[in-house]
């Protein structure tokens, strides 16, 4: 069936502030919705190695370090607890795959600004 990229860009935001609210499923009334919920809910990879990054932490350095990419510091102790929820959804939902993430990124953006009646949205990116 076609996608409606209506719907799509409301499911989409939709599953944007879910994560933010920290919700780590989500219920598909359609299972054309089920690629859409299944790449929303994979880990970046900057957080996953962050994640390891803390849960691997040698207890004799500092308690504070510079996350993988630079954007962020990560606190042992501080981010315990989100480092294991990390690996949790890594090992339910994957990682997201960097080198598509551009791609998928304006993929993702097409669907939100999309207009009703467009058709640019007609088929999910394999």
């Amino acid at each position: 069936p076609e996608r409606d990229g209506k719907l799509d860009a409301g499911l989409v935001k939709e599953l944007e502030l879910d994560k933010l609210n920290g919700f780590i499923g989500k219920t598909a009334i359609h299972p054309t919705q089920l690629p859409l919920i299944y790449e929303s809910m994979k880990v970046n990879k900057s957080d996953y190695d962050d994640a390891m990054k803390i849960l691997d932490w040698n207890n004799g350095s500092l308690g504070v370090a510079k996350g993988g990419d630079g954007n962020r510091m990560n606190e042992v102790k501080v981010h315990g607890k989100w480092a294991k929820k990390i690996a949790i959804l890594r090992e339910i939902y994957g990682i997201k795959d960097d080198e598509n993430a551009a791609a998928n990124y304006s993929f993702w953006k097409s669907i939100q600004e999309c207009q009703e009646g467009c058709s640019c949205h007609a088929r999910l990116p394999e």
